[in-house]
C-alpha cells in the first residue's frame, strides 16, 4: 500500500495554499508526511503543481482544469500500481492509520474514515482496482466523492471527531493551532 496525500485544491476558503501552513513547526505537507513516513514505505502528494516539502516526496501531477479531488485519485491510481491510503493535507490530526489498514484487509473492501454521521472519503483505501470506477464517475461529470464510495460499496470505521477536523477557513486553522500549542 502507498500513502497520497492530497493537495491539489484552490484552498480559497483558507485564502492561501494549505499545504504551506505553519503547524507545529513543520508546513502541513511537512507534517503530514512526517506522519505518513512512519506508517508507509512509498509515499506521494497529489497536485496540480510540485509540492515543495523537506523529505524530497514526489508529486503526482492532476492536470485537470477542474479542481475536484476525484482528479487527483484518478491520477494517483493511473500512477501507482497498488491500493493507496489517502490522507487530505488539511486533516493534521488523523494518526489511526492502522485501523483503517487493518479493516481494510479484513473486508476486502475500500475503506474509509467516519465521525460521528459523517463519511470522509479523503482519509481511506481506495485499492488499485477502484479506477475504472472513478474513471466512469469522471466520464459522467460526477464528481462527488459521497456518491463514488457508494459505488464503490466501501467500508467504514469510526474514527474519533477531533481526528478527522479539517482546515478549510482561519478559524479552523487558528483553533487547530491552540490545541497543538495549547494556548
Amino acid at each position: 500500500m502507498v500513502g497520497v496525500i492530497l493537495c491539489g485544491g484552490r484552498s480559497q476558503r483558507m485564502g492561501e495554499k494549505k499545504e504551506y501552513l505553519k503547524f507545529a513547526d513543520f508546513t502541513l505537507a511537512d507534517y503530514q508526511a512526517k506522519k505518513m513516513k512512519a506508517n508507509f514505505e512509498k509515499l506521494y502528494f497529489s497536485s496540480k503543481e510540485s509540492v515543495l516539502n523537506s523529505y524530497n516526496i514526489p508529486t503526482i501531477f492532476d492536470n485537470s482544469n477542474i479542481y475536484a479531488p476525484i482528479f487527483g485519485l484518478c491520477s494517483s491510481l493511473e500512477f501507482i500500481d497498488d491500493d493507496i491510503f489517502v490522507l487530505a493535507v488539511d486533516t493534521p490530526f488523523f494518526v489511526s492509520f492502522t485501523r483503517l489498514i487493518n479493516s481494510f484487509y479484513e473486508m476486502q473492501r475500500p475503506t474509509f474514515a467516519k465521525s460521528n454521521s459523517k463519511i470522509h472519503p479523503l482519509i481511506g483505501i481506495y485499492p488499485k482496482d477502484s479506477i475504472n470506477v472513478v474513471k466512469k464517475h469522471i466520464q459522467e461529470n460526477n464528481y462527488k466523492l459521497q456518491n463514488l464510495l457508494i459505488s464503490l460499496k466501501a467500508d467504514y470505521v469510526s474514527i474519533d471527531l477531533k481526528e478527522t477536523q479539517n482546515l478549510n477557513y482561519k478559524e479552523d486553522y487558528k483553533e487547530a493551532l491552540r490545541m497543538v500549542y495549547k494556548y
